[in-house]
């Protein structure tokens, strides 16, 4: 089942934003079968820019959607931000398609490729079960080329405001740096992130959180 592209209801979901509204399909990162509970990650149609929480998936073989041209294969763009819980029997399967619109003969069950499932799957490592929505834990998923820069942020008086809980960000890619705007408690704040050499996100993140939270 991992990596099982599946459809789930979202419209059943209670308090969330109008975004997940949009969502229909989803992929299967995580299955605990002793629970009888699988993790999905919602993938849309719709264009996301590459970001800490969004990046392009490539089109699905034998994933197809209907467009006023007929059967596509599209961009698929997943959103770690939007990762969720759900019993096994809630979702459905898909089958596998052709340009036509026609199930694959055999009757198989759609999944990403491999390659696609070990980038997804990376990526998951990243993120963790229950960890607060702050700052510093999005900034650590990042990239490790990318570097806070202090001089071109707008640092906070009180570095408690990095490890509470935002209200709501945005992230924006401008000239070899990443600009993050976000919220806590009603107050606005902005980092900014310089694009560099480095490679190394263990050090990157050390150097983060020192400045971040000391």
């Amino acid at each position: 089942m991992l990596g099982n592209v599946v459809r789930y209801n979202f419209f059943a979901i209670e308090n969330v934003d109008k975004e997940t509204y949009s969502l229909d399909h989803a992929v299967v990162i995580d299955v605990n079968e002793e629970d009888g509970q699988v993790k999905i990650l919602p993938i849309t149609n719709t264009f996301c820019k590459d970001s800490i929480e969004s990046f392009c998936l490539g089109k699905i073989e034998g994933f197809v959607e209907i467009r006023n041209e007929g059967f596509k294969e599209l961009d698929q763009y997943v959103r770690f931000d939007k990762v969720m819980l759900v019993n096994k029997d809630e979702i459905s399967s898909l089958k596998a398609q052709d340009e036509y619109g026609n199930i694959n003969q055999d009757y198989i069950d759609l999944y990403v490729n491999s390659d696609q499932l070990t980038k997804i799957l990376d990526k998951y490592k990243e993120y963790t079960d229950g960890e607060i929505r702050n700052v510093v834990n999005l900034l650590l998923k990042s990239e490790p080329k990318y570097k806070l820069n202090m001089q071109a942020s707008s640092l906070a008086t009180d570095m408690d405001v990095y490890l509470k809980k935002m209200d709501k960000y945005r992230e924006y890619n401008y000239n070899n740096q990443k600009i993050i705007v976000f919220y806590v408690e009603g107050q606005r704040y902005s980092l900014v992130m310089d694009a560099t050499d480095n490679t190394d996100i263990k050090s990157r993140n050390e150097e983060l959180k020192l400045a971040l939270v000391s």
